[in-house]
């Protein structure tokens, strides 16, 4: 369950980029130190868990962008860093540090704007739906996801997301809080 959730969590964290054909590269303004956490609800099927997530900017060049990702799922830690070309068109589908490999498929269903106030900050957010598809460890998943962003919030700007996954599962994911520098 682990790896399906932790699987779940990297979907939630390129989920936001389905307007990403619109943006300049998200994270062509990151500086090292940067920072977001978000935390997150996941239930379904009986099963219920809180987890948190958080992102920093580790290392940054003209080129390349390197992001930790630290999350904690039901009292156990996990931490990874993924590179992400700053030369290139940000693409969710060639988003490094999924498990085994997978590789997901970001459809666009529809989008618009919303005001949405999460950390205690209200956001003037643009929102999109999105059907992720993608194989992982031999099952086939098909998530719906919506997704808001605004362009004042760090490191993508994603500030709330809900997924349903084709597990039977419902994930809400927000920011909780965001800095520069060493936390």
């Amino acid at each position: 369950m682990f790896r399906i959730t932790s699987a779940a969590l990297l979907l939630a964290l390129i989920a936001f980029v389905g307007r990403a054909e619109d943006l300049e590269h998200p994270y062509k303004s990151a500086k090292v130190g940067d920072w977001v956490e978000y935390t997150s609800h996941t239930e379904g099927n009986g099963f219920k868990m809180d987890s948190t997530t958080k992102q920093t900017v580790t290392a940054k060049s003209d080129k390349e962008v390197t992001i930790k990702i630290d999350s904690e799922m039901q009292g156990r830690k996990n931490s990874q860093e993924t590179k992400i070309d700053l030369t290139k068109k940000f693409d969710p589908n060639e988003m490094p540090g999924m498990p085994g490999g997978a590789k997901p498929k970001v459809e666009k269903i529809k989008e618009g704007d919303e005001s949405v106030t999460v950390g205690g900050k209200q956001y003037a957010t643009h929102w999109v739906e999105n059907k992720i598809t993608m194989e992982m460890q031999g099952m086939k998943m098909e998530n719906q996801s919506k997704t808001w962003t605004a362009k004042e919030a760090p490191l993508g700007g994603m500030v709330k997301m809900e997924m349903n996954m084709s597990m039977g599962m419902k994930m809400t994911m927000e920011m909780t809080a965001s800095g520069s520098g060493a936390k």
